[in-house]
């Protein structure tokens, strides 16, 4: 509020002390990264982010996690949802040379661009040395280290913060903490993280009939050559695809496929919908951080009867959404008469096994939205301990 100087530089004071308790002034240079985003001219979510981008990936986890909440402000939704694939990348040669020591060169013809970058892994085209095209994942180096200092650090940050309880007029539930280290710990093992791809790829199984209903292909990527599978790095089927998480790339894909935006939009929602809603209910196995960012938009029945030349134009026409432009060709009706929308789900890094009393759960909840009786979805949520601060 407008004349409260006092509060503004005891607060500052504290988030210092918070700082430099914690060690993080000297390791991260804070200063000096808010200076270069400020003589960059970048806007206040972009600095936001990239500040958050400085601190590691336990901040950009939490921010994937919570940036996308309705309480938060479109434009910083915006910005935050880069965390999800575009945070900064790793140099190339660095990958190389982690590829060359956990698994060897000579299994491949190349290792191309990369494809996204995010808070513990980067992810690559590469062609193995049969021709097979894979998205290959790496860890970023040192990623453990780094995550176990900063669970550390955290811990301080919680203690501090709710030992300033007057002044921050907040009280963090420890149990947080220790749901982002559980959560963090998976992540950072992509061995664990393929038997928790195979778990979702089974409950996705269980929808296909309603996925037919809805006439829209819906899949998770398989995992290509398992015997080169080490616990950083792992080898993922190549999807042609745009992702739903980039403003524009859902228009200018449902525009090359000719539908109207607002149908392509309905029909991925559904889709999502159906997703989510059917592994919670009738699944053993869901996804607990559902986000546009886990979802690639592709084109389904490229390979039934289309021609070498369509196969061409479809990939083109991907690779200049990806980069942000229209798609330069058009595609003639005889050769999208097989074509449709088409959904893959990838990052099963918060693939979880839903607990057993959690359908009763969504059961009371449903009936008491219907009913209209807030009092009693309230006390539901109270009384049903899930163990999850994202499912409470």
């Amino acid at each position: 509020a407008e004349g409260d100087e006092q509060m503004r530089l005891k607060i500052s004071n504290l988030i210092y002390r918070i700082l430099e308790q914690c060690h993080w002034t000297k390791r991260l240079q804070l200063t000096q990264d808010v200076l270069r985003f400020v003589r960059k001219g970048s806007t206040l979510p972009e600095m936001v982010r990239g500040v958050i981008c400085s601190l590691g990936p336990v901040f950009m986890k939490g921010a994937q996690q919570e940036g996308q909440q309705s309480w938060v402000s479109r434009r910083f939704r915006d910005a935050l949802v880069e965390l999800n694939d575009n945070v900064p990348l790793i140099p190339k040669d660095a990958i190389i040379d982690i590829v060359d020591r956990e698994v060897g060169l000579a299994h491949y013809r190349a290792i191309c661009e990369p494809l996204g970058s995010a808070s513990h892994a980067q992810v690559h085209r590469a062609i193995l040395e049969d021709g097979t095209e894979v998205a290959l994942k790496v860890l970023r180096p040192g990623v453990r280290k780094q995550i176990n200092e900063d669970l550390r650090l955290a811990d301080d940050l919680i203690n501090f913060v709710n030992a300033n309880e007057g002044l921050f007029g907040v009280k963090l539930n420890p149990a947080l903490q220790k749901d982002i280290d559980a959560s963090l710990r998976k992540q950072i093992d992509l061995q664990e993280e393929i038997a928790r791809r195979d778990h979702y790829a089974c409950a996705i199984d269980t929808l296909r009939p309603e996925f037919a209903v809805q006439d829209i292909d819906v899949g998770v990527p398989t995992i290509v050559r398992p015997d080169l599978t080490r616990p950083r790095i792992v080898h993922y089927a190549y999807v042609h695809g745009v992702s739903l998480a980039k403003p524009g790339h859902l228009e200018r894909l449902a525009d090359f496929l000719g539908y109207e935006a607002a149908e392509a939009r309905s029909r991925i929602a559904l889709a999502l919908l159906t997703v989510q809603g059917g592994t919670l209910m009738k699944a053993e196995h869901s996804q607990r951080d559902p986000n546009r960012g886990n979802t690639l938009l592709t084109v389904s029945g490229v390979e039934q009867g289309t021609s070498e030349e369509t196969r061409g134009k479809i990939q083109r026409a991907l690779r200049r959404i990806r980069a942000g432009a229209p798609p330069s060709e058009e595609l003639h009706r005889r050769e999208v008469r097989t074509l449709d929308l088409g959904v893959q789900l990838v990052d099963f890094g918060h693939i979880e096994q839903n607990p057993p009393h959690y359908k009763e759960m969504v059961h009371h909840c449903l009936w008491a939205l219907v009913s209209g009786d807030l009092r009693t979805l309230e006390d539901t949520l109270l009384e049903f301990h899930i163990g999850s601060y994202r499912q409470k």
